[in-house]
């Protein structure tokens, strides 16, 4: 049905002259089909509008905003090709990057769409640039991303669509917005590149605060906006660094997979469990000591000092320590099997991240979209991507404005049956946990869709009256009062593995104890 429908043909027409453009991009110069060319700013586009291609530079003047320039130059390609069965539309560099026109055109019901790519200016960007955007951690952003109220700009980036000094300034104040007293952004530099592979091509490094006083902007221009030292990327950096090291340089690493690492994962999984627990002992001493402390000091706390003086010994900075370097070693885990991944070209790092990122926006509609967060230009990007996939889509939401935690897991239970493809809320429970975890998530879930144990005085009745009426040999008496105890832990907010394993734990230290004495029996 769709090869019935009227084509538009996107050319890419490379990054500057007509040997940038590629040799299929170049076939369909001479053809006698109805031609446009997005902007006659650019070298390649002379051969086109001399064989008939009409430039549509006019609708940027006309245009009060990005989406309307875009929207309309869609509607015209769009329309055009509705009359003649089928048009070329021609891009300056690929056009799959940084084309939001394309992108409109490719998302219409009512034509097919037909790529034909060529290079992008990106490559020249980055050569100009000395830069590596995996390693630098990139951000590529069309420049309507800083109309919005709500961006943070925290990677380095390059910027395109810097047609006009008033999205110059606009650029500049959104930068602006986050100078702090200890972080001069007014005098950062930033690199403005124009006509990049043409005769006249101009680089220009200016301050953030001189953006807006380029005269040479115009449809081939963008910005780069290097990262400022010290961040959390340049860390993250840092690390996936160090580990490519040791997979290339030690022999053990460098003979390590994703089944040899799975037993060394799940043993570091479980000593950051064993350190959160010590953590957690630790913090309620220091809070049994703090109201111990207040009792004491009573009506003469406000001229006796701060609570807070209360010296802190060395064993409670130690479990601090432990819990960080414990976290440390798990994320080790991480990045390792991202390298492996890497290394077989499968995914990478960014991946990983832009993943998990993408699913946690997704599984919080009622926190995004809204004007009260702040967002990177990459999570900005990611939440636009769920925006429009949530379009096309029902999520079949329990709860449109979950105001509790058992409605917000609700939600995600659907949410999650939506991106499985899944039958039941059920399914992806292993079967093979262990009982008392396997009870909290089917409890979880259940809770989630409001059929969860409800401690009620019928219930409770119910239950001790299994628990005195169990005899030997009754099994599956046994076992359902087993799970009813466990679903009643849940629904206190108590997890039954955990708590069940600190009481044993507590009785072995108990008996060791007595054993020390020499009274143990």
């Amino acid at each position: 049905m769709e090869d019935n429908l009227p084509e538009v043909i996107v050319i890419g027409l490379g990054p500057a002259g007509p040997d940038l453009m590629s040799r299929q991009a170049s076939g369909y110069l001479n053809q006698p089909i109805k031609k446009f060319v997005r902007t006659e700013h650019h070298l390649a586009s002379l051969e086109w509008m001399e064989s008939g291609a009409e430039s549509l530079d006019f609708l940027y003047l006309e245009s009060k905003s990005f989406d309307e320039v875009y929207t309309k130059i869609a509607d015209t390609v769009i329309d055009a090709a509705l009359s003649h069965g089928r048009v070329i539309y021609c891009v300056p560099g690929s056009p799959l990057i940084m084309e939001r026109s394309v992108e409109i055109i490719r998302q219409a019901q009512a034509v097919r769409t037909t790529i034909v790519h060529s290079m992008s200016f990106l490559d020249l960007a980055y050569e100009r640039l000395g830069i590596d955007p995996i390693m630098t951690g990139l951000s590529l952003l069309d420049s309507s991303v800083f109309q919005k109220s709500n961006l943070q700009l925290k990677t380095p980036a390059l910027i395109g669509q810097c047609w006009n000094l008033d999205i110059m300034s606009d650029i500049k104040l959104a930068i602006l917005e986050y100078e702090t007293e200890g972080h001069n952004l007014a005098d950062a530099e930033a690199v403005i590149l124009h006509h990049l592979g043409h005769d006249d091509e101009l680089i220009e490094y200016v301050a953030v605060k001189d953006l807006d006083k380029s005269v040479a902007v115009d449809h081939l221009s963008c910005v780069y906006l290097p990262f400022p030292d010290g961040t959390l990327g340049d860390h993250v950096n840092e690390l996936l660094t160090l580990t490519k090291i040791l997979r290339e340089e030690c022999p053990w690493d460098k003979k390590q997979t994703h089944s040899s690492l799975g037993r060394h994962l799940l043993e570091e999984t479980y000593e950051v469990l064993d350190a959160i627990n010590d953590l957690s002992h630790e913090v309620s001493d220091i809070n049994n000591d703090l109201q111990q402390a207040s009792a004491e000091v009573g009506e003469g706390l406000g001229s006796g000092g701060p609570i807070s003086a209360i010296a802190v010994s060395d064993g409670q900075y130690e479990r601090v320590e432990h819990l960080r370097e414990e976290l440390g070693d798990l994320l080790v885990q991480i990045f390792f099997h991202a390298v492996i991944a890497d290394e077989k070209e499968l995914f990478d790092i960014k991946d990983i991240i832009s993943t998990v990122c993408k699913k946690l926006i997704r599984r919080h509609p009622h926190v995004f979209p809204s004007d009260k967060v702040a967002l990177t230009p990459f999570l900005s990007n990611l939440l636009d991507d769920v925006l429009w996939e949530s379009q096309t889509s029902d999520q079949g939401l329990f709860f449109q404005n979950p105001n509790t935690p058992s409605q917000v897991e609700g939600n995600w239970e659907q949410i999650k049956k939506k991106e499985k493809q899944r039958d039941s809320i059920f399914d992806g429970i292993p079967p093979n946990l262990p009982a008392l975890l396997y009870v909290t998530k089917l409890e979880r879930k259940l809770r989630s869709i409001d059929l969860g144990f409800a401690p009620d005085e019928a219930n409770m009745k119910e239950l001790a009256k299994s628990f005195s009426g169990l005899t030997s040999g009754e099994i599956s008496q046994a076992g359902l009062l087993l799970l009813n105890l466990s679903r009643y832990m849940v629904s206190l907010g108590l997890d039954p593995e955990n708590i069940t394993r600190q009481a044993a734990l507590d009785l072995e230290a108990y008996v060791k104890t007595r054993e020390i004495k020499g009274d143990a029996k």
